[in-house]
């Protein structure tokens, strides 16, 4: 699975995600990913098998923020849905709008 974040993200929302990536469904997280506190910081995030570290990226040029999930029983529509929900809040009709920082 593959998500590109279209805007900074909560911290501990974060990390709350990562801590509830199920280790038998996905075996690996890796990517990019800006912080509402520091939007103008790039982070580098790891997890293997249920362990996770987030650590600042310096180097330049910043690339993408985005997620790559790997596992052998993915299933991308939740892992879709749970990532949307830390940068959009879905709305009364349905619909989605982006999450304030």
């Amino acid at each position: 699975v593959t998500w590109r974040f279209p805007v900074p993200v909560e911290r501990k929302a974060f990390e709350t995600f990562l801590s509830r990536l199920n280790p038998r469904e996905v075996g690996r997280a890796k990517g990019f990913v800006r912080f509402s506190h520091a939007p103008e910081k790039l982070f580098l995030f790891q997890q293997v098998w249920g362990h996770h570290f987030i650590e600042e990226f310096p180097a330049r040029p910043h690339p993408a923020p985005v997620a790559v999930l790997i596992g052998p029983n993915l299933d991308p529509a939740h892992h879709q849905a749970a990532l949307r929900s830390l940068c959009f809040a879905q709305t009364v009709g349905g619909g989605w709008t982006l999450r304030s920082a």
